[in-house]
């Protein structure tokens, strides 16, 4: 009997004719593969699958070997379902909050120029390159609350030169800074 989250993925089928023996049978069973999901709840957001107190199904192992023992899902019981309805609206709460910072934030940023000074050679390019990290801890000493999961780089800075960096602090409210990187030190 299969389980309400179970489905076939791949199944070979039976030896049939003269090649259908005992023997036959036991070395060509049907490799049935079953994928089993089973219904999480999310305790915090998960970048591609959803955002804390969202029930989701998911494979089993998934849940079992990444999300559980990092503290990001747990099984969704009965008892667990109540809790996920309050996460869910705590989170809704705390988004609404952080959302309207973010605009205030991303609205102050935006009107300075930032500039980093890093060691370079002659010809311009860099000793080590800029990361986001770099930016967070330069934005940070400046007392803006921006951690490098906001910073949006497509490749570390490698050269001398002024740069737009795209900021993202949620899926709607993003803008970008300008970054003047000079040599220094």
């Amino acid at each position: 009997m299969m389980s309400e989250g179970a489905s076939f993925v791949e199944c070979k089928t039976w030896p049939s004719g003269p090649e259908r023996t005992p023997q036959s049978l036991l070395l060509q069973v049907c490799q049935l593969i079953v994928k089993i999901d089973m219904q999480v709840i999310l305790l915090k957001q998960i970048n591609g699958i959803g955002n804390a107190g969202d029930i989701k199904n998911l494979s089993d192992g998934y849940f079992r070997n990444f999300l559980f023992p990092r503290g990001l899902a747990q099984p969704a019981t009965p008892e667990n379902m109540q809790q996920a309805e309050r996460v869910k609206e705590a989170s809704a709460r705390k988004a609404a909050r952080n959302k309207e910072e973010f605009k205030k934030l991303l609205a102050s940023v935006q009107k300075e120029s930032f500039v980093l000074l890093k060691k370079a050679n002659e010809e311009g390019h860099l000793f080590g390159s800029v990361t986001e990290k770099d930016i967070a801890h330069m934005l940070q000493e400046k007392k803006y609350p921006v951690s490098e999961d906001h910073i949006v780089l497509p490749h570390p800075l490698k050269v001398i030169g002024t740069y737009t960096v795209q900021l993202q602090f949620d899926h709607d409210i993003e803008g970008s800074i300008s970054l003047a990187v000079e040599r220094g030190e």
